[in-house]
């Protein structure tokens, strides 16, 4: 359970009483800190046991895309980017079959930690607006495709649950768009299209005269229709 604030990580066990969960370890946040990584979020188990944390920060606060990797112990075993990271960090998921890790990015810890303001847009670093691709084998960011103004904080990443389809959709919060993310079957890059649109709502007594939805999360159903 990665915590955002803390940048605690509470491990859970729930495999040796099913009907009563105990807490097995607290990770505490100076061991984020010292490979310079704070505020963990999605977490995912890798093909070798391991488990692989997404975290947004640096340790000063400012926005970082990296990964943090522990073993079965849940011991540390360092960060997961070779090379390069990415601006933003937040969500991810890998498509073994086709060597792709595609991540999502939220914003910096320290902004987002102490509330909304719409002057933090003016700095394109510190918010969000890019899914970043890195080739999974090789941990190697190497495509990043900016989403534009719509398409500020893109968060859940959800591939088809085919594991044989390369593509997927990302949801953008702050304007309430959906992109669709695919393979160019002409070369080794990714596309993007925008596919749903959610208009703002015209209101009364709010301040403003539009207001726009503020999507979170997206599923896809089951059989990927």
């Amino acid at each position: 359970l990665p915590c955002l604030n803390s940048d605690r990580i509470f491990i859970v066990d729930v495999g040796s009483d099913p009907r009563a969960p105990k807490m097995a370890k607290v990770i505490e946040g100076d061991v984020l800190k010292r490979a310079n990584v704070t505020a963990p979020h999605t977490t995912h188990c890798l093909p070798n046991g391991n488990v692989m944390i997404s975290t947004m920060g640096d340790a000063e606060g400012n926005a970082k895309g990296e990964f943090i990797e522990f073993d079965k112990n849940f011991e540390f075993v360092g960060t997961w980017t070779k090379g390069e990271t990415a601006k933003c960090g937040y969500d991810y998921w890998y498509q073994p079959l086709f060597n792709v890790m595609v991540a999502s990015e939220w914003g910096a810890p320290k902004l987002f930690r102490r509330g909304w303001r719409d002057s933090d847009l003016d700095d394109p670093t510190q918010y969000g607006r890019r899914i970043n691709f890195y080739k999974w084998n090789e941990r190697e960011l190497f495509q990043t495709i900016d989403l534009g103004d719509e398409g500020v904080c893109p968060l859940e990443i959800r591939f088809l649950h085919n594991p044989k389809e390369n593509q997927g959709y990302v949801g953008s919060t702050l304007y309430s768009k959906v992109y669709r993310f695919y393979k160019d079957e002409k070369s080794d890059k990714y596309i993007t299209e925008k596919v749903i649109d959610c208009p703002a709502k015209k209101v009364t007594g709010a301040g403003s005269e539009y207001i726009n939805g503020m999507m979170t999360d997206i599923l896809i159903s089951l059989d990927d229709r």
